[in-house]
């Protein structure tokens, strides 16, 4: 059942007896009503499918705060799991304390393919807090609570190219894993994203301050909503052999058309997954010409207009 908000306010914040009856209306048509507080302790607004301005009627004795909780809304996307930065090393002990984390994965501030991604327990804390204050586990570092959710539905990535969705993945971890990654035993299967999902991947993408040749989108499905994970626009897997199955999908032309050819060698990437960006096969396709004897190439590979 697909979700949308009243907006009320934190004089009144359950819905009026007037909006009850249009809330069981759409519950009979498969849409639940939920009430908004937009002054209220928890306004989240990203979870829902739309809001519906009804009951924000205490808004005219802060009118600037209210128009600012508007800007808010238009610039929200969904949720992105919690994250904390350690500014020390034994800031660990007391973020898994005031968060009440009891299960957490640390991780490098700048890192990639799971490198030196652990899970904590409560018992690993002290150990953790040792390797980060030694070196022998790289810093600064990053804690986020674990996602249970990824050992059980899995993790989607959403792939975009030039604003496009062309395909999507649902990754999985090893039994007793909570890595993705190949290399680590995980598996990626090409699905059809949900509606949902795909949607929200869509306004993450917005968000970005300009729109990336291409993105990739991570999250998983907490709860009903799309909680994001990551976004990589710099060197992810576009996990183009899988997408080259469904030679007629728009995501292989789109792709083809940007010179990144699924069905030529690759070198094989950190987390074993083999992987390419457009510049690098560009470069590639370029030397081939040279060796052939074509033009001499020029800026990223591309070949010099003749004299």
């Amino acid at each position: 059942m697909s979700r949308i908000g009243f907006v009320t306010c934190a004089r009144w914040p359950a819905l009026s007896e007037s909006d009850a009856v249009a809330a069981r209306a759409l519950e009979a048509r498969g849409i639940a009503v939920v009430p908004v507080p937009w002054n209220g302790p928890d306004p989240r607004p990203a979870a829902l499918g739309a809001l519906v301005l009804r009951a924000n009627w205490d808004y005219h004795f802060t009118p600037e705060a209210f128009v600012a909780w508007l800007d808010g809304v238009e610039r929200a996307g969904p949720p992105v799991w919690n994250t904390v930065v350690l500014d020390t090393s034994d800031a660990l002990v007391s973020v898994l304390r005031e968060r009440g984390w009891r299960s957490a994965v640390v991780k490098p501030l700048i890192s990639a393919s799971a490198h030196d991604t652990v899970r904590v327990e409560s018992a690993d804390v002290a150990a953790m807090v040792e390797a980060l204050t030694t070196g022998s586990r790289r810093t600064p570092a990053i804690v986020q609570p674990f996602v249970e959710e990824i050992t059980t539905s899995g993790e989607w990535s959403l792939v975009f190219v030039e604003g496009e969705l062309t395909h999507a993945v649902l990754k999985r971890p090893a039994p007793g894993e909570f890595r993705v990654q190949p290399g680590l035993g995980g598996t990626a299967e090409l699905r059809k994203a949900p509606a949902a999902v795909a949607a929200a991947g869509g306004r993450v993408l917005a968000a970005l301050p300009e729109r990336p040749l291409y993105a990739r989108i991570d999250g998983v499905e907490r709860a009903g909503e799309f909680t994001v994970m990551e976004v990589e626009v710099n060197e992810p897997d576009l996990f183009l052999l899988a997408s080259r199955r469904r030679r007629s999908s728009a995501g292989g032309r789109r792709a083809r058309r940007h010179g990144i050819d699924s069905s030529s060698p690759q070198p094989p990437s950190g987390d074993g997954v083999a992987r390419a960006g457009p510049r690098s096969e560009l470069r590639r396709q370029a030397s081939q010409r040279g060796a052939a004897g074509d033009r001499p190439a020029g800026p990223l590979g591309a070949a010099r207009p003749p004299a």
